[in-house]
């Protein structure tokens, strides 16, 4: 647990998702808790994030108090702050030193303190410094979804992003600034709130005009994102463009470009190794259970289970058995496998499961298969007409992650990001 406590009339300081950087050693005069098991002096033991909406005003002292309990019967106090290096820095922070050791150290701006920390703030400039830096991402990244996913041989880890692609377009089908309650999404392009959120049959959604859209024909060189509704593949031909060139919002503020991408279709790509390659722990009725379709919040669609469930938030017996066996890496969908209500649906997003909707497509300004089908885009191109995305059919029985499409279709877009 974290507490603190501000003097005068300045607020608590409340911080969220600690995320402990430790290792148990044995010691002469009891446990002790390290930053990694290569480390020999006593300092660090957690690595915490404090919402960007803490402000520090200059003059006023505060303290900063961790207790930690490690799970192991372990607790510590009386720690100080490490700054990446055998020394610790001093009660009174000044903020180039400060700032320069937690963005070196720590690029995703958290910082690792311990019990017990002093500081003063000084002057203006050291709030403006240190509010910069307290722009913390929590442990998962804003805008994603908590599971991990293997993508390669390799081993890289993916997030997906907790929702379909979506933007915002104005008249003349470019993306532009979006209306309330998206007005964050300066560029037009965010994600819907909810796994199991599309658009259909909507007159943008088939006009690509003016609205918004989560249909997309693929994203040749020329195609303007694809947000166009030509009956040509050469329109959408050219080399890929990934819609994660882009930047998107993640719901409070806009993520660098190439934050995001398109996983890689094909029989040797991402898509493919997700669902049919992958190794998962996860005790289910099936061994290596990577995927089953069945419904969510009475949408049918695609789960795909992470390697391991989110520590923290396994799955019970109970909910387990909402997978039968038979329906577990078939090759032939059901969306009547199962079915998982909204009100319980949020266990299963916590234990890292992602839901692909099935959003159905349109070719031209004509709509298909809403409801019914699956079609999401991958970054590989097969020919200047076809590109490769995942297919899911319930009619025509086909579960495909590696099916070639003809480039004029708008399907949707699924975004993930590097571990």
């Amino acid at each position: 647990t974290l507490t603190t406590a501000a003097s005068g009339s300045s607020p608590d300081i409340t911080s969220h998702n600690i995320d402990l950087l430790v290792n148990v050693k044995a010691h002469d005069s009891g446990a002790q808790i390290y930053p990694s098991a290569a480390d020999e002096d006593e300092y660090a033991v957690a690595r915490v994030y404090i919402p960007a909406s803490q402000t520090f005003e200059a003059g006023k002292s505060y303290t900063v108090t961790l207790n930690l309990s490690t799970g192991l019967g372990v607790s510590m106090s009386n720690l100080s702050l490490y700054n990446g290096s055998s020394s610790d820095l001093s009660s009174s922070l000044d903020s180039e030193n400060f700032v320069k050791n937690v963005s070196s150290e720590f690029p995703d701006n958290s910082f690792i303190l311990g019990s017990a920390m002093d500081f003063t703030v000084t002057s203006t400039d050291w709030v403006a410094a240190m509010s910069e830096v307290l722009e913390k991402a929590p442990k998962v990244p804003l805008a994603a979804l908590p599971g991990l996913f293997t993508v390669n041989s390799e081993g890289q880890k993916v997030y997906f992003s907790k929702g379909n692609l979506m933007c915002y377009v104005n008249g003349s089908y470019q993306p532009t600034a979006a209306p309330e309650p998206y007005e964050a999404a300066t560029t037009g392009w965010c994600f819907h709130d909810n796994q199991y959120d599309y658009f259909g049959a909507t007159s943008a959604n088939l006009n690509a005009r003016s609205g918004w859209v989560d249909w997309f024909g693929y994203s040749g060189s020329g195609a303007n994102w694809g947000i166009r509704t030509q009956l040509s593949n050469s329109y959408f031909g050219g080399d890929f463009r990934d819609w994660g060139a882009n930047r998107i919002c993640n719901g409070t503020s806009m993520d660098p470009v190439n934050t995001w991408r398109c996983l890689t279709g094909g029989s040797g790509g991402e898509f493919t190794y997700i669902l049919k390659n992958r190794t998962t722990n996860l005790g289910l009725a099936t061994a290596d259970a990577r995927y089953a379709t069945g419904k969510v919040a009475t949408v049918s669609g695609l789960i795909i289970f992470p390697d391991e469930w989110v520590s923290g938030s396994e799955l019970n017996a109970t909910q387990k058995a909402v997978f039968p066996a038979w329906a577990i890496n078939l090759t032939n969908p059901n969306f009547d496998a199962f079915s998982i209500t909204a009100e319980n649906w949020p266990a299963y997003e916590d234990a890292g499961c992602v839901f692909i909707p099935a959003a159905g497509s349109r070719s031209g300004t004509e709509p298909f298969y809403v409801g019914y089908t699956c079609y999401v885009w991958s970054s590989s191109c097969v020919s200047s007409d076809f590109a490769y995305g995942l297919f899911v059919n319930v009619f025509t029985h086909q579960l495909e992650p590696d099916s070639a499409q003809n480039r004029l279709l708008g399907c949707s877009v699924r975004l993930v990001r590097n571990k």
